[in-house]
């Protein structure tokens, strides 16, 4: 067995310290370059391979005799893999190579950080370690560090599956006979559309890719219960019924396997109204549910009646973002279980506050607006630059701004009727400087409020300042 380049046999630097001389950085770093291929004689070695890899039982130790398998890039928030479905290939006798070849028989290079998912029928896909391909400055701690045509020799043990058993019933307790359920992933999202799951259609003529992708789902016999393939973390079963609704984390699912029971919760709704003064009416309003970083997703889009009004059914339990046309204005609100939740989109509420951090406060009062987006960074920031611009310019835009809210002599201020945002206070003084000399800013968040207006205002509490040190 050729030993590990000394790039990881080094004991005493730690792999997200080491450093590479930069014309042998820029080498590698080529050959490691994401997507990017180059003809090779068909009986040479790989010189961007990083991996070899032995895949066996973990039982028995014998050789898997056809599995497939893929990379993934970048985790999200949740430590999922992005997988890249184009680099899905096969493999044989137990044997695998990353990069291996595409389909025209040349050589494939590696990413810069990466993990490999190994599928084998009748068995738990399986998940290998960070790998990270050398010359850069810094890696993953959990990474393992190789050198392009260097690869490390690795064994995969794969464990049977033996699925993911359980039953399914309504808020009640009884059998949620015909429920749909199913496993999504990162990779194979799950979607909900009026009180039911789908995924992503297929074409006339689906790719390999295209049947990758989708998610496994079933449907539940007539006593609620139902088998899927078991699934490599993070991964989350969904179930759907007329009577509701349920997500459940795999993980979680078998902390408590002996009970092998998902219950649902009941459906909930949003009895919505759009509460600015301009026109009311036809106005499509954006609501997505996706508490679980688009693992699952619901997104609908009402428009609202003559009134301002409009009303969605069947919304699972959950977090709720609403955003009306062109990005502006946007809330979050969360929807109960079993009963319809009053949502009045854009309702003025009066705010209190008391600013810290300053000596005095006399003579200062306070502007407040929508926090801007940054126009300094990609073409997609300018471009939500100019929407935001044009939402503050709107007539429902005045709405969500004012100046010279007057401060009281120990900080405090009223505001009387402001819009639940995300918005930005600018501190300014009247004083011998000059009559709109700005001292302090400030961000702050006015939450939405379902329901019934309460009596009392949005206590915003201490809002403590960084006074602006003068410019020379």
């Amino acid at each position: 067995m050729r030993p590990l380049p000394c790039l990881l046999a080094t004991p005493l630097v730690p792999a997200a310290r080491l450093v590479t001389p930069p014309a042998i950085a820029l080498l590698i770093q080529l050959a490691c370059f994401s997507g990017a291929r180059a003809e090779v004689d068909t009986g040479a070695a790989s010189p961007y391979a990083l991996i070899e890899a032995n895949v066996i039982d973990g039982e028995t130790g014998r050789p898997i005799e056809r599995f497939s398998y893929l990379a993934g890039t970048g985790r999200d928030d949740l430590g999922a893999w992005r997988w890249q479905a184009h680099t899905l290939n096969d493999a044989a006798d137990g044997h695998l190579a990353w990069p291996g070849r595409d389909r025209r028989g040349r050589f494939q290079r590696g990413y810069n950080v990466q993990a490999i998912r190994v599928e084998a029928p009748g068995y738990r896909p399986f998940v290998s370690r960070t790998i990270a391909c050398s010359g850069k400055p810094r890696y993953p701690e959990d990474a393992l560090v190789v050198t392009p045509g260097e690869p490390a020799r690795m064994t995969f043990r794969l464990t049977p599956d033996r699925g993911v058993v359980a039953r399914v019933v309504t808020p009640g307790g009884a059998p949620a006979a015909g429920a749909q359920v199913g496993m999504a992933i990162q990779a194979r999202p799950i979607g909900i559309n009026q009180g039911r799951l789908f995924r992503q259609p297929l074409p006339a003529t689906p790719s390999r890719r295209d049947l990758w992708e989708r998610a496994e789902m079933t449907t539940a016999d007539t006593r609620g219960h139902f088998q899927l393939r078991d699934e490599a973390s993070p991964a989350m079963i969904v179930a759907a019924h007329p009577e509701g609704f349920a997500a459940v984390w795999l993980e979680d699912f078998k902390q408590f396997e002996d009970e092998g029971l998902i219950r649902l919760a009941s459906w909930g709704a949003i009895d919505g109204e759009l509460a600015w003064q301009a026109e009311r009416s036809g106005v499509a309003i954006g609501l997505t549910a996706s508490p679980w970083l688009d693992v699952v997703r619901m997104g609908a889009r009402p428009v609202t009646d003559a009134g301002g009004r409009f009303r969605v059914e069947h919304v699972p339990p959950s977090r709720v973002h609403a955003m009306a046309p062109g990005l502006y204005p946007q809330e979050h609100f969360t929807v109960t279980p079993g009963e319809p939740t009053r949502f009045v989109m854009a309702r003025p509420r009066p705010v209190t506050g008391r600013l810290v951090g300053l000596e005095d406060y006399e003579g200062v009062y306070l502007d407040y607006a929508p926090k801007s987006p940054s126009v300094s960074g990609p073409v997609g920031d300018y471009q939500r630059f100019e929407t935001y611009s044009a939402f503050v310019y709107s007539p429902q835009g005045k709405a969500y701004q004012g100046t010279r809210v007057p401060v009281a002599a120990n900080g405090s201020f009223t505001i009387e009727a402001i819009p639940p945002m995300w918005g930005q206070f600018t501190v300014r003084r009247n004083s011998e400087a000059g009559p709109m000399e700005r001292v302090s800013g400030r961000q702050f968040s006015i939450p939405t409020e379902t329901g019934a207006p309460s009596a009392e205002p949005y206590d915003l509490g201490e809002v403590r300042l960084w006074p602006r040190t003068p410019s020379r």
